[in-house]
């Protein structure tokens, strides 16, 4: 962990199937340790991370080429990246750039500050607050996340289908949720 209360974090893998409807995962895995950092994705965000994985080295270069052309025309160095947080069923970050000594940031969805990292090959942060409630367990095939970091659509589906399997606790728990955010 770092003195801002990150820990550093690299790609590890995203799910090509949605582990449940609509629902895709991205898995970030701790540099340093073991842990895995779980990010919920609708379809539209999968495609979004599935295409920067899958950029040609020579893509990737020019790309890279041209940010950093147009990054030192303005005078700012990309620094890394930081996901900090949930709003609205989103995760959400900050991009971090050095500019003339001084560090500001841009707010981000966390899917495309991961695109920006991976591209860039710019470190990638979670926060330790989040890391307490986001986490997966790999060796038994388990991820938990709270629900204020679902989106509206996904938590509409799941609480259709804890109707349908009569798992009413479940359905008003996501019905809480999906009122807080009117």
């Amino acid at each position: 962990m770092d003195s801002q209360g990150r820990v550093a974090f690299q790609f590890q893998s995203l799910s090509y199937q949605p582990v449940a409807e609509g629902m895709y995962l991205v898995f970030l895995k701790e540099t340093n340790g073991n842990r895995l950092f779980p990010i919920s994705l609708d379809e539209k965000q999968k495609s979004f991370i599935e295409q920067t994985i899958s950029l040609r080295p020579t893509e990737q270069k020019k790309l890279l080429e041209t940010f950093r052309i147009c990054m030192g025309v303005s005078g700012n160095i990309l620094e890394d990246v930081t996901i900090d947080n949930t709003e609205n069923g989103n995760f959400t970050a900050q991009i971090h750039f050095l500019q003339n000594g001084e560090t500001f940031s841009i707010s981000s969805s966390a899917p495309q500050a991961i695109a920006i990292a991976l591209t860039f090959h710019s470190t990638l942060y979670v926060c330790e607050d989040l890391l307490s409630v986001c986490r997966a367990n790999a060796t038994q095939g388990s991820v938990s996340f709270p629900l204020s970091s679902i989106n509206t659509d996904m938590l509409k589906k799941a609480m259709k289908d804890a109707v349908e399997r009569e798992e009413y606790e479940l359905a008003a728990n996501l019905r809480d949720e999906l009122n807080k955010r009117k």
